[in-house]
């Protein structure tokens, strides 16, 4: 059975492990898969549905994107010096249920606002695994240093012209 192009797109979507929605010139939802309306807890069919209320309510219901404050209104100005101000922005947010996202917004010239959110979790354990990897490394590192031999290393680069890359020295 060949689905209309529009049927196809939203199959599509839904079945893509991402969130996607469309918001019109005024900001009003006006499309969205079934990843978005599950992690935002909003209907795109109710037609009411803005950027701003989707905000206020998950600020209000304590459920999708993570807004820590107590005061909304403040929070949606400081958003809005930059939400719509750019062709593509691309940012890190959080979930209420503890999920990291990584939110790409493309605004057309006619003012329709595309967003794609991607699910980063799994990249987020990595960073915090390898920072506290770094962190250890540079305690354990501090620990058997002597501030003599950290002078003299340091003095030693210097003179030899090392990058600071982990490349080898000029002349060497």
């Amino acid at each position: 059975m060949d689905l209309p192009l529009q049927a196809r797109l939203q199959a599509s979507l839904d079945g893509a492990g991402l969130g996607f929605a469309l918001f019109d010139p005024d900001d009003r939802l006006r499309m969205a898969n079934a990843w978005f309306e599950q992690a935002y807890e909003v209907s795109a069919a109710a037609g009411d549905v803005t950027w701003e209320s989707m905000m206020r309510d998950c600020h209000a219901r304590h459920r999708g994107v993570l807004i820590e404050t107590t005061d909304i209104d403040g929070w949606l100005m400081r958003v809005r010096t930059k939400y719509r101000q750019l062709p593509v922005r691309a940012f890190e947010s959080d979930l209420v249920d503890g999920r990291w996202v990584w939110v790409t917004e493309t605004l057309q010239p006619d003012g329709w606002l595309s967003m794609v959110v991607s699910d980063v979790s799994s990249l987020k354990a990595t960073e915090s695994d390898l920072r506290k990897a770094r962190d250890e490394a540079v305690r354990i590192s501090r620990k058997t240093r002597s501030p003599i031999s950290t002078t003299a290393a340091s003095s030693w680069a210097t003179s030899a012209k090392c990058s600071p890359a982990p490349v080898p020295c000029a002349g060497r």
